[in-house]
Protein backbone atom coordinates (compact mmCIF):
# COMPACT_ATOMS: atom_id res chain seq x y z
CA UNK A 1 0.00 0.00 0.00
CA UNK A 2 2.97 2.26 0.57
CA UNK A 3 4.21 2.01 -2.45
CA UNK A 4 1.28 2.47 -4.22
CA UNK A 5 1.44 6.02 -2.58
CA UNK A 6 4.46 6.81 -2.30
CA UNK A 7 3.90 6.18 -6.08
CA UNK A 8 0.98 8.04 -7.27
CA UNK A 9 2.66 10.82 -5.18
CA UNK A 10 5.77 10.79 -7.24
CA UNK A 11 3.50 11.06 -10.62
CA UNK A 12 1.11 13.16 -9.42
CA UNK A 13 -1.93 11.14 -9.66
CA UNK A 14 -5.19 11.48 -7.96
CA UNK A 15 -5.93 7.49 -6.77
CA UNK A 16 -8.78 5.86 -4.55
CA UNK A 17 -6.68 4.34 -2.43
CA UNK A 18 -10.11 2.86 -0.47
CA UNK A 19 -10.31 1.34 -4.11
CA UNK A 20 -7.49 -0.34 -3.94
CA UNK A 21 -6.40 -3.85 -2.31
CA UNK A 22 -3.21 -4.82 -2.76
CA UNK A 23 -1.56 -8.32 -3.09
CA UNK A 24 1.86 -8.40 -2.16
CA UNK A 25 3.43 -11.36 -4.55
CA UNK A 26 6.34 -12.46 -6.76
CA UNK A 27 5.84 -12.78 -10.44
CA UNK A 28 9.33 -14.91 -10.53
CA UNK A 29 7.53 -17.73 -8.93
CA UNK A 30 5.05 -20.60 -8.73
CA UNK A 31 1.74 -19.55 -8.16
CA UNK A 32 2.70 -15.93 -8.34
CA UNK A 33 4.17 -16.10 -4.95
CA UNK A 34 0.97 -16.66 -3.53
CA UNK A 35 -0.30 -19.13 -0.92
CA UNK A 36 -2.48 -22.42 -3.28
CA UNK A 37 -5.42 -20.95 -1.29
CA UNK A 38 -5.00 -16.85 -2.41
CA UNK A 39 -4.35 -18.12 -5.56
CA UNK A 40 -7.43 -20.83 -6.20
CA UNK A 41 -9.76 -18.00 -4.84
CA UNK A 42 -8.66 -15.29 -7.27
CA UNK A 43 -9.06 -17.27 -9.93
CA UNK A 44 -12.73 -18.30 -8.93
CA UNK A 45 -13.48 -14.34 -8.15
CA UNK A 46 -11.74 -11.89 -10.02
CA UNK A 47 -13.19 -10.68 -13.55
CA UNK A 48 -10.22 -9.15 -15.14
CA UNK A 49 -6.79 -9.33 -15.72
CA UNK A 50 -4.38 -6.40 -16.99
CA UNK A 51 -0.89 -7.42 -16.94
CA UNK A 52 1.68 -4.55 -17.04
CA UNK A 53 3.92 -6.51 -14.76
CA UNK A 54 7.83 -7.23 -15.67
CA UNK A 55 11.29 -7.04 -14.41
CA UNK A 56 12.20 -4.39 -17.41
CA UNK A 57 16.63 -4.36 -17.64
CA UNK A 58 18.27 -3.49 -20.73
CA UNK A 59 22.08 -5.41 -20.07
CA UNK A 60 20.49 -8.38 -18.60
CA UNK A 61 20.12 -11.85 -20.49
CA UNK A 62 17.05 -13.92 -21.34
CA UNK A 63 18.27 -16.13 -18.96
CA UNK A 64 18.32 -13.85 -16.11
CA UNK A 65 14.24 -11.84 -17.09
CA UNK A 66 12.75 -15.13 -17.90
CA UNK A 67 11.27 -16.07 -14.29
CA UNK A 68 9.66 -12.72 -13.81
CA UNK A 69 8.54 -11.88 -17.54
CA UNK A 70 8.31 -15.17 -19.01
CA UNK A 71 7.37 -17.73 -16.04
CA UNK A 72 4.83 -14.91 -14.86
CA UNK A 73 2.55 -14.70 -17.66
CA UNK A 74 2.45 -18.33 -17.67
CA UNK A 75 1.47 -18.43 -13.85
CA UNK A 76 -1.68 -15.82 -14.92
CA UNK A 77 -2.37 -17.64 -17.58
CA UNK A 78 -2.64 -20.67 -15.38
CA UNK A 79 -4.89 -18.23 -13.04
CA UNK A 80 -6.77 -17.33 -15.70
CA UNK A 81 -7.78 -20.72 -17.50
CA UNK A 82 -8.15 -22.46 -13.76
CA UNK A 83 -12.22 -22.26 -13.50
CA UNK A 84 -13.85 -20.07 -15.76
CA UNK A 85 -11.59 -18.09 -18.62
CA UNK A 86 -10.80 -15.03 -17.00
CA UNK A 87 -9.96 -11.88 -19.89
CA UNK A 88 -5.97 -11.27 -19.71
CA UNK A 89 -5.28 -7.64 -21.21
CA UNK A 90 -1.18 -7.36 -21.78
CA UNK A 91 0.97 -5.13 -22.12
CA UNK A 92 3.40 -5.69 -24.11
CA UNK A 93 6.19 -3.04 -26.54
CA UNK A 94 6.47 -2.38 -29.90
CA UNK A 95 10.21 -3.72 -29.50
CA UNK A 96 9.54 -7.03 -29.95
CA UNK A 97 9.38 -6.41 -33.81
CA UNK A 98 12.64 -5.41 -33.97
CA UNK A 99 13.56 -8.19 -35.59
CA UNK A 100 11.94 -7.38 -39.07
CA UNK A 101 13.76 -4.14 -39.06
CA UNK A 102 16.69 -6.10 -38.97
CA UNK A 103 15.74 -8.56 -41.55
CA UNK A 104 14.80 -5.85 -43.98
CA UNK A 105 10.77 -5.77 -43.82
CA UNK A 106 9.77 -2.14 -43.63
CA UNK A 107 6.64 -2.57 -42.74
CA UNK A 108 4.22 -4.76 -40.19
CA UNK A 109 0.90 -4.15 -39.13
CA UNK A 110 -1.10 -5.27 -35.96
CA UNK A 111 -1.66 -8.80 -37.54
CA UNK A 112 1.49 -9.41 -39.01
CA UNK A 113 2.17 -12.61 -37.01
CA UNK A 114 5.52 -12.26 -34.68
CA UNK A 115 8.83 -13.87 -36.51
CA UNK A 116 12.67 -13.36 -36.66
CA UNK A 117 12.74 -13.68 -32.70
CA UNK A 118 16.70 -14.88 -33.36
CA UNK A 119 17.42 -10.95 -34.33
CA UNK A 120 16.08 -9.83 -31.02
CA UNK A 121 20.10 -9.06 -29.40
CA UNK A 122 18.22 -7.77 -26.29
CA UNK A 123 17.03 -10.23 -23.23
CA UNK A 124 13.81 -7.97 -22.31
CA UNK A 125 12.64 -8.04 -25.43
CA UNK A 126 13.01 -11.05 -26.20
CA UNK A 127 11.09 -12.01 -23.10
CA UNK A 128 8.16 -10.03 -24.01
CA UNK A 129 8.31 -11.61 -27.34
CA UNK A 130 8.23 -15.25 -25.68
CA UNK A 131 5.15 -13.84 -23.30
CA UNK A 132 3.32 -12.63 -26.62
CA UNK A 133 3.33 -16.37 -28.19
CA UNK A 134 2.42 -17.60 -24.69
CA UNK A 135 -0.82 -15.52 -24.48
CA UNK A 136 -1.19 -16.23 -28.52
CA UNK A 137 -1.41 -20.03 -27.65
CA UNK A 138 -3.47 -19.65 -25.00
CA UNK A 139 -5.59 -17.04 -26.53
CA UNK A 140 -5.80 -19.95 -29.60
CA UNK A 141 -7.10 -22.50 -26.90
CA UNK A 142 -9.90 -20.15 -26.25
CA UNK A 143 -8.46 -18.08 -23.45
CA UNK A 144 -9.84 -14.21 -23.71
CA UNK A 145 -6.28 -12.13 -24.60
CA UNK A 146 -5.93 -9.15 -25.76
CA UNK A 147 -2.10 -7.83 -26.38
CA UNK A 148 -1.13 -3.95 -26.49
CA UNK A 149 1.97 -2.95 -27.84
CA UNK A 150 2.80 1.35 -26.53
CA UNK A 151 5.46 2.85 -28.69
CA UNK A 152 7.51 5.25 -26.81
CA UNK A 153 5.68 5.15 -23.43
CA UNK A 154 6.08 9.39 -22.65
CA UNK A 155 5.34 12.21 -19.66
CA UNK A 156 1.60 12.46 -18.77
CA UNK A 157 0.79 15.56 -21.13
CA UNK A 158 -1.23 17.41 -18.43
CA UNK A 159 1.69 17.47 -15.75
CA UNK A 160 5.01 15.95 -17.58
CA UNK A 161 5.01 13.49 -14.90
CA UNK A 162 7.03 10.95 -16.44
CA UNK A 163 9.12 7.89 -15.55
CA UNK A 164 12.87 9.17 -15.54
CA UNK A 165 14.23 5.68 -15.19
CA UNK A 166 13.21 5.03 -18.50
CA UNK A 167 15.52 4.77 -21.97
CA UNK A 168 14.49 8.00 -23.41
CA UNK A 169 14.83 9.85 -20.26
CA UNK A 170 18.57 8.56 -20.16
CA UNK A 171 18.86 9.71 -23.45
CA UNK A 172 17.47 13.43 -22.49
CA UNK A 173 20.11 13.54 -19.57
CA UNK A 174 22.86 12.60 -21.25
CA UNK A 175 22.35 14.86 -24.03
CA UNK A 176 22.07 17.90 -21.59
CA UNK A 177 24.58 16.93 -19.43
CA UNK A 178 27.18 17.05 -22.20
CA UNK A 179 25.95 18.99 -24.67
CA UNK A 180 25.98 16.84 -27.57
CA UNK A 181 23.71 15.27 -29.73
CA UNK A 182 23.94 13.14 -32.73
CA UNK A 183 23.01 14.66 -36.04
CA UNK A 184 20.66 12.07 -37.68
CA UNK A 185 17.06 11.59 -38.10
CA UNK A 186 15.91 9.45 -35.34
CA UNK A 187 12.30 9.75 -35.09
CA UNK A 188 10.93 9.88 -31.84
CA UNK A 189 7.47 7.65 -31.46
CA UNK A 190 6.02 8.92 -28.46
CA UNK A 191 2.97 8.44 -26.38
CA UNK A 192 1.68 10.38 -23.53
CA UNK A 193 1.24 7.85 -20.48
CA UNK A 194 -2.04 9.03 -19.75
CA UNK A 195 -3.30 8.49 -23.47
CA UNK A 196 -1.64 4.97 -23.29
CA UNK A 197 -3.84 4.28 -20.42
CA UNK A 198 -6.79 5.53 -21.09
CA UNK A 199 -6.34 3.95 -24.51
CA UNK A 200 -6.40 0.02 -23.09
CA UNK A 201 -9.21 1.43 -21.10
CA UNK A 202 -11.24 2.32 -23.20
CA UNK A 203 -9.96 -0.73 -25.92
CA UNK A 204 -10.63 -3.37 -22.76
CA UNK A 205 -13.94 -1.84 -22.11
CA UNK A 206 -15.31 -2.00 -25.06
CA UNK A 207 -14.13 -4.57 -27.30
CA UNK A 208 -13.94 -8.63 -26.92
CA UNK A 209 -10.60 -9.79 -25.99
CA UNK A 210 -10.60 -12.36 -28.79
CA UNK A 211 -6.69 -12.75 -29.49
CA UNK A 212 -6.03 -8.94 -30.96
CA UNK A 213 -3.05 -7.26 -31.33
CA UNK A 214 -3.24 -2.98 -30.82
CA UNK A 215 -0.16 -0.85 -31.85
CA UNK A 216 -0.72 2.65 -29.35
CA UNK A 217 0.75 5.54 -30.83
CA UNK A 218 0.85 8.98 -31.66
CA UNK A 219 -0.85 9.87 -35.00
CA UNK A 220 2.64 11.35 -36.28
CA UNK A 221 6.30 11.54 -35.15
CA UNK A 222 9.12 14.57 -34.53
CA UNK A 223 12.77 14.06 -35.00
CA UNK A 224 15.26 13.86 -32.58
CA UNK A 225 16.34 17.88 -33.83
CA UNK A 226 12.96 18.88 -32.74
CA UNK A 227 13.39 18.12 -29.10
CA UNK A 228 16.76 19.35 -29.19
CA UNK A 229 15.70 22.37 -30.46
CA UNK A 230 13.33 22.63 -27.68
CA UNK A 231 16.35 21.86 -25.25
CA UNK A 232 17.88 24.96 -26.35
CA UNK A 233 14.93 26.94 -25.88
CA UNK A 234 15.05 26.21 -22.22
CA UNK A 235 18.36 26.88 -21.74
CA UNK A 236 20.71 24.33 -22.93
CA UNK A 237 23.70 24.90 -25.21
CA UNK A 238 23.48 21.60 -27.34
CA UNK A 239 25.90 21.18 -30.50
CA UNK A 240 24.80 18.35 -33.16
CA UNK A 241 27.68 16.22 -34.05
CA UNK A 242 27.95 13.18 -36.27
CA UNK A 243 26.72 10.28 -35.20
CA UNK A 244 29.75 8.19 -34.99
CA UNK A 245 31.24 10.90 -33.01
CA UNK A 246 28.60 11.13 -30.58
Amino acid sequence: GRRIARAAERYELDLAADRIVPVPGDLAVTNLGLTAGHFDELARTIDVIHHAGALVNFIYPYSELRAANVTGTRELIRLAGLYRGIGIHYVSTTAVLAGFGGQGVREVTESTPLAYADRLCMGYIQTKFVAEELLRNAGRAGLPVSIYRPLDISGDQRTGAWNTATEMCALLRFIADTGLAPDIDLPLDFVPVDICASAIRYISAHTEAAGRTYHIASPKYALLSFLVDRLRQHGYAIREIPYNEW
